[in-house]
């Protein structure tokens, strides 16, 4: 039976009936069980039963959420949200504004909060160690670690106190020399400018010069310490390659050199291969780096106590523990756990921090979006409409790396009301920072943290990153007194002009800008004009300067075809965009403009595009009113299982999908072997039958196994099964025709089915778990837990060994504190992958190295850029990783498990897959989704290669694409349909 509910506590509140009200509507959809909504819902277990727990406001997102996957009216419950918001905001406890909170909350910790910075006592001291018998230092960790924590408040003091010289902590921005220059220039007494003219063609030993000028006054052991932060942003802002390579010169001059100067650098850990791909910087690191990992118990208990008894407060022991519980093992975790503290520090009780009080905010997972949402929910549209637009200005879209956080000056923005009343909202609420002329998100967490935000960078990246090049040209202007010759042109005037018609969120300046380069583009095409009739004109002089004039046309040449190959560049990525957008309504014309992208030129973008298009031409629906389907390895065959239970039996091919064959009778569970020879199927009353389908249009019952059952599992060799069992359920007993009369006893049972008319147990050995999966060869079965109950070892995950049919001792395996959902195993055995998280967190992927099953080892994991993960696959060799989400299925490169690689990014799929699997060769990944707009199932194909998947295009019947029609997304190219 599943484990009994929690008693809700009925307080009178609005929270308490709204969590009523969600467990009555649960009831009435039969009482599913969490991990039963959780499959439909998209969301974990536990945050479902915490929305319907009373304890804590749920997000919209999770309440729709567990709504939709009830069968309720998704509109009117919306409705019912906001007015509990309306009233939550109101009931949200006041506190003494005039107090200090003990926590910085997003923010990291700078040399003004060492007092309360706690808990990396160690690690500083073993900085200080190093940095003082080395000159170069690299730390390094991933985001949300603390590592400019760490730096700022805790080895800047400490170098500080020491006295031993001058401490210089910087961030690199988009012009580090310049940034250099200026911390340089207050040491010196003179300008940044002065500075820069010395070090630009100085090098390193100007650097040197100017670090003995700035301590000769000083005792002679005295050194420059030069803190860089955030060093990752040499690569994400520094668009300059020569100012890169000369910052990084100056750096790593000091480990080879004995000087006065030592460096620290900050970097962000998935920025480790950029640095490793510079020669210099590569040779600096060898044995000069340090990693940030996650806090151990003993330091998560003083970061989280000490500040709060030094502020007078106490920490409830619950909370505390529940703070460590959710923190423990986790690198990035430590600015939501910081957010989540001072939330929980306003809803304090006198002078203590409850557990009551944490679960109000939202929690670790929850709390961060819930202030965001918070404060924008309270703009008025345009306030909205302009935070938008904001986020996106401080937010540098990644290419192979995660989204990071942009530093900008304010003078990019308009000078408004609307303006300045956002602004401030989100400073005090800290999720920015303003200082002195220049603003930023106060933590990338934020990006990630806040399912908003998320959505406003997925949509457009490539808009985004052509915005980010006109804001870029427009402060360069400015910078050059608004000189025309510091105007677009070519070919970088045509790509941001095409995007500035459909971006209606330029400022003022950049608007004015553009106007001003579209202007003097006109006006050089009239002079050009002009110049053209005049040189009909001198014709017949031409001819006494021939030598000058063949240098002129070689040029002219050359000059053509870069202008020319850069027009083909912005055609081709506009093109690209613009197919991604009409591909819901007309995916034959999309896929024909992807097509002719692609050949137009080759890129990552053009590729993707391609790919998706293809996919998105030649995938084949499923009819009906269905439930959920099941594939065969191939995706030649694959059972559906309609609302009403019935279940049919589809072939799909290149020409369509065809339904072969139905099995009637109020079906509840139905899955298909590998080969999609056999089907599994469990009806309302817990009977499980076996059926043969070598000949789908003719399904036959081949067995019907004893006992009762909820669902099944067969191994890819199609000689096992595992029967999840079922108890009788009195609650379940008068339900209708359809639907589930016996609960599921959280055990499995092992059968040989190699003759499936014959079905034989394997055994007396128990399988705990309601899901299972098997390896390739049928050694191993993996249980996944019913209720993860997060343990010292993780959670309840069990690994079994199979040998001749006997199931040895299962071993426990996961994630330490953290629920694993779903786990599988390539085809090879090499690699195992399961996913943690989800709900209002980011969601994750961790992977073990399994070629030892007896023994997996967590080797790495890969950060989606979803807040969650509807579906995993691995290749057979275990080297690629698939996974899907909200309007996004990516491929990661784990051959390094540790250092995944993104190699394909599927964007604006929108449906929600249920299923994800790579074909036998590896090289097309099958997907099966349901369309958001309508609900219907398809069945994709993406062919990984391009080229292939060009070819798919034109095999398909498409309707040509129109002269009219080449000439709106191709202009001044001749027509070529891409298929004729």
């Amino acid at each position: 039976m599943p484990r009994a509910e929690r008693p809700l506590e009925d307080d009178g509140s609005a929270l308490s009936q709204f969590a009523s009200d969600l467990r009555a509507l649960r009831r009435r959809a039969g009482s599913p069980t969490y991990r039963e909504l959780a499959s439909r819902a998209h969301f974990s277990s536990t945050t479902l039963s915490d929305a319907a727990g009373g304890r804590q406001f749920p997000s919209l997102a999770v309440t729709i959420a567990y709504v939709r996957a009830c069968g309720g009216d998704a509109d009117q419950w919306e409705q019912r949200w906001h007015t509990l918001a309306a009233e939550w905001a109101i009931q949200r406890p006041v506190r003494d504004e005039d107090a200090e909170a003990p926590y910085v909350g997003l923010a990291a910790y700078s040399e003004a909060d060492a007092a309360r910075f706690f808990g990396r006592e160690r690690l500083i001291a073993d900085l200080d160690h190093r940095i003082t018998h080395q000159r170069f230092l690299a730390v390094f960790g991933p985001s949300g670690s603390g590592k400019s924590s760490v730096l700022r408040a805790g080895l800047v003091p400490r170098l500080i106190n020491a006295n031993a010289g001058p401490v210089v902590v910087l961030h690199p921005g988009a012009s580090p020399v310049t940034e250099l220059a200026t911390h340089l220039a207050e040491l010196l007494g003179t300008t940044p400018d002065d500075v820069t003219h010395e070090l630009a063609p100085g090098g390193a030993e100007a650097l040197r010069a100017l670090s003995d000028r700035i301590l000769q006054n000083r005792p002679d052991a005295s050194e420059i310490v030069l803190v860089v932060d955030q060093f990752e942003e040499i690569f994400t802002l520094c668009d300059d390659k020569d100012e890169r390579t000369l910052f990084i010169t100056l750096l790593t001059d000091t480990a080879r050199h004995h000087g006065h100067l030592r460096v620290v650098l900050g970097v962000r850990a998935d920025f480790y291969d950029h640095c490793a791909q510079d020669p210099e910087l590569a040779a600096a690191l060898q044995d000069a780096q340090v990693t940030v990992g996650p806090m151990t118990v003993d330091e998560l208990r003083l970061a989280i106590t000490k500040p709060a008894v030094n502020a007078n407060c106490t920490i409830e022991t619950a909370l505390l523990a529940t703070l460590i519980a959710q923190a423990q093992g986790q690198a990035g975790v430590l600015p939501l756990l910081s957010h989540a503290l001072l939330e929980t520090w306003r809803h304090r009780k006198g002078h203590t921090l409850t557990l009551a009080g944490f679960h109000s905010t939202g929690g670790i997972a929850g709390a961060l979006a819930n202030s965001a949402e918070s404060v924008f929910t309270d703009f008025s549209g345009p306030q909205q409409a302009f935070t938008a637009q904001l986020f996106r200005r401080l937010t540098a879209v990644g290419e192979d790396t995660a989204d990071t956080k942009r530093r900008i000056n304010l003078d990019e923005l308009d000078d408004n009301q609307d303006t300045r009343s956002v602004l401030a909202a989100l400073v005090s609420a800290r999720l920015i920072m303003i200082s002195q002329n220049t603003v930023e998100i106060t933590h990338e967490a934020l990006i990630n943290g806040w399912p908003r935000l998320y959505d406003w960078l997925q949509e457009d990246r490539d808009g985004q990153r052509l915005h980010r090049m006109l804001t870029e040209a427009t402060a360069t202007w400015i910078t050059h007194n608004e000189e025309p010759g510091s105007l677009l042109r070519g070919a970088r005037l045509e790509m941001v002009s095409g995007q500035a018609v459909r971006n209606a969120q330029l400022s003022a300046k950049e608007r004015e800008f553009l106007d001003a380069s579209i202007s003097a583009h006109e006006h050089e095409k009239r002079v050009s004009r002009r110049r053209s009739r005049r040189q009909r004109q001198l014709i017949a002089l031409l001819a006494t300067i021939l030598m000058l004039s063949v240098a002129a046309t070689i040029y002219a040449v050359d000059s053509r075809r870069t202008a020319t190959r850069q027009r083909n560049i912005a055609l081709a990525l506009s093109a690209t965009r613009a197919a991604t957008e009409i591909s819901p309504n007309n995916p034959s014309l999309a896929a024909q403009i992807s097509l002719a992208a692609f050949r137009l030129h080759s890129s990552q973008a053009t590729k993707d595009g391609v790919i998706t298009a293809a996919a998105e031409a030649t995938k084949r629906p499923l009819e009906g009113d269905i439930d959920r389907v099941s594939l065969s390895a191939d995706g030649d065959i694959a059972i559906a299982v309609t609302t009403s239970g019935d279940v049919s039996i589809w072939r799909v091919t290149d020409g369509g999908a065809t339904r072969e064959s139905e099995l009637r009778g109020a079906q509840l569970d139905a899955e298909i072997s590998t080969n999609g020879r056999l089907i599994e199927t469990v009806d309302g009353d817990g009977k499980m039958r076996l059926w043969d389908t070598a000949d789908p249009k003719s399904p036959r019952l081949a067995a019907s196994l004893p006992g009762l059952a909820v669902k099944g599992s067969i191994s890819p060799t199609g000689r096992s099964l595992i029967v999840v069992g079922g108890v009788p359920d009195p609650e379940l007993a008068d339900n209708s025709a359809g639907s589930l009369k016996v609960g599921s006893s959280k055990e499995g049972r092992l059968w040989n089915i190699s003759d499936p008319g014959n079905p034989i147990p394997e055994g007396k050995t128990v399988l705990a778990g309601c899901q299972f999966a098997f390896s390739a060869d049928d050694a191993y079965i993996i249980g996944n837990s019913c209720y993860p109950k997060p343990t010292s070892d993780g959670s309840e995950n069990t690994l079994y060994p199979v040998r001749a049919g006997m199931i040895g001792p299962g071993r426990i395996f996961g994630a330490p504190g953290r629920d694993v959902f779903g786990p599988i195993i390539s085809r090879n055995g090499r690699i195992l992958a399961g996913t943690v998280g989800g709900g209002s967190g980011a969601a994750e992927i961790l992977l073990w190295e399994a070629s030892d099953l007896a023994s997996p080892k967590l080797a790495g994991s890969v950060q989606p850029p979803s807040v969650g993960i509807d579906s995993i696959a691995l290749n057979g060799t275990g080297d690629k990783l698939a996974f899907a989400g909200p309007a996004t299925i990516q491929i990661r490169d784990i051959s390094d498990a540790r250092n995944p690689r993104k190699t394909l990014d599927l964007l604006s799929v929108r449906a929600r897959f249920s299923s994800l699997k790579f074909a036998p060769d590896d090289r097309v990944i099958i997907g099966v989704g349901r369309m958001e707009s309508d609900g219907t199932y398809f069945v994709w194909r993406w062919n990984s290669d391009a080229s292939l998947a060009a070819n798919a295009i034109c095999a398909q019947p498409v309707k040509t694409i129109t002269q009219a029609e080449w000439e709106t997304y191709f202009p001044e190219l001749s027509y070529q349909p891409p298929c004729s």
